[in-house]
């Protein structure tokens, strides 16, 4: 992963209702607050990752990346603060792999909903014998 460095320095839940509607739309938006100037094939970042649990609730977490490029093709590309669409992927990537981990932690101290989408493996239920059937509970994930 070309993903180093990588940690949270903010960390906030809220819980606003106690009663959860009917149909629940979780939704993560992440953005950048600063791109830095590459050096050493190495991009500095700081970003903000939002959990929005509709009317319920939100997570806000706010830290720093280093984006590292061993060859330094993707890292020549950046430009007035905005990356290479492969380096945006990867930091993404990389966020939500994070933030799911440390939000299901907030999440459920706050007994919010788990901020992911939860898939049950189910066996030999409906379509071909023997295949695995995934069985999907909870809320809608954005």
């Amino acid at each position: 992963m070309p993903i180093k460095q990588f940690e949270y320095t903010t960390m906030e839940g809220r819980r606003h209702s106690k009663k959860w509607p009917k149909s629940l739309n979780i939704e993560h938006n992440i953005s950048y607050h600063m791109v830095g100037q590459p050096r050493n094939n190495e991009v500095p970042i700081e970003f903000t990752h939002t959990i929005t649990f509709g009317p319920i609730g939100m997570v806000h977490m706010q830290g720093s990346a280093i984006y590292f490029d061993p060859k330094g093709e993707i890292i020549g590309k950046v430009e007035d603060a905005n990356l290479p669409e492969e380096a945006d992927k990867d930091i993404r990537t990389a966020i939500l792999d994070h933030g799911v981990y440390e939000a299901i932690v907030v999440c459920r101290k706050l007994k919010l909903p788990p901020p992911a989408l939860i898939q049950i493996p189910m066996k030999g239920q409906g379509g071909a014998p023997g295949k695995k059937k995934v069985v999907t509970y909870g809320p809608e994930v954005a």
